[in-house]
C-alpha cells in the first residue's frame, strides 16, 4: 500500500527536534538566569578555614576551600570557590588557587541573601559556561529559517 507524498511532508521532523532543543535551551537559560543572579548576592568578610587540592571521583582536581563567615549574627561555612565547578586533570592548574586562600586569611565572600547557606569566594563566571547556548540558538533560529523558507 503506497502512502500519498502529503503523508509525509519534508522537514516533518523539524517541529520534534526544534522542541526537543528548546527544552535544552530553556534549561540552559534557567542554569545561567542563576549564574547571572549572583550578581545580587552580597559581599561578606569571611576567614579561610582549610585549603587544599581535592580529587573527584574521575581524578580530576579542584579546590577544596572552606571558609567560614557570620551574617546577621549567625555562622556559615561554605566550601565554594565559585557557582561554576572549577576543576582540571593537572594540578598546577589548582594549585594557585591553593595558595591564594591559606587557612587563616581573611578575605570576602559572596553569600545569595535569598539563602545564605550558599556562598562563593568568587563571582568570575568563565567564558566556556555560555558555550551551551551556541549549537542550541543556531540549531533554533537554522530551524526558524527552513520553516520560514518552508511557508513562503
Amino acid at each position: 500500500m503506497a502512502t500519498s507524498p502529503d503523508a509525509n511532508p519534508p522537514f516533518s521532523f523539524v517541529p520534534i527536534v526544534a522542541s526537543g532543543l528548546l527544552a535544552r535551551v530553556l534549561a540552559v537559560t534557567f542554569s545561567l538566569r542563576d549564574v547571572l543572579r549572583m550578581r545580587e548576592w552580597i559581599e561578606v568578610p569571611c576567614v579561610v578555614v582549610t585549603s587544599q587540592a581535592r580529587r573527584t571521583e574521575s581524578g580530576r582536581f579542584c579546590p577544596g576551600i572552606v571558609h567560614r563567615f557570620i551574617l546577621e549574627g549567625r555562622e556559615y561555612e561554605s566550601s565554594h570557590y565559585s557557582v561554576v565547578g572549577r576543576n582540571s586533570s593537572q594540578y598546577t592548574e589548582i594549585a594557585p588557587l591553593i595558595d591564594l586562600y591559606p587557612p587563616g586569611r581573611r578575605t570576602v565572600c559572596y553569600v545569595d541573601p535569598l539563602d545564605p547557606t550558599k556562598s562563593v569566594l568568587t563571582r568570575e563566571i568563565p567564558w566556556f559556561t555560555w558555550l551551551p547556548l551556541v549549537p542550541a540558538l543556531s540549531f533554533v533560529a537554522t530551524t526558524a529559517l527552513l520553516l520560514w523558507q518552508l511557508s513562503r
